[in-house]
């Protein structure tokens, strides 16, 4: 059997995923990139179906970013929809400490405000 991949729109390591119930779609949060440097966007990959090659699509949109960059935080799914980060490790004055914050995302609504 031969596997089928695909791709997130930037490279990232160490990276947290959630799936949201509803739709079925993954969040991928965090992680670092190729130089090391913590990534703060969001990327969704929309659920397209079991019966197709790949499973997900790469929604093309711009889900925001922390207002903290993390790496190795804890995302939890609430039951309002909205995801709870907290902690993990982030860059302050210049230097990666440990996070003593949180903050909500929201992943319900994929498109910014206009």
């Amino acid at each position: 059997m031969t596997g089928t991949t695909w791709g997130f729109s930037k490279a990232r390591g160490g990276q947290e995923m959630l799936v949201l119930p509803q739709t079925k779609d993954l969040l991928i949060f965090g992680g670092r990139d190729a130089s090391g440097k913590t990534v703060s966007d969001v990327e969704r990959l929309s659920f397209v179906s079991l019966e197709t090659s790949p499973p997900y699509a790469l929604l093309e949109a711009d889900l925001g970013s922390f207002v903290q960059d993390r790496f190795n935080a804890t995302y939890t799914l609430m039951s309002s929809g909205q995801v709870l980060v907290m902690g993990g490790e982030g860059v302050v004055k210049g230097r990666t400490l440990a996070l003593d914050s949180a903050e909500l995302y929201n992943p319900r609504d994929p498109f910014p405000a206009q």
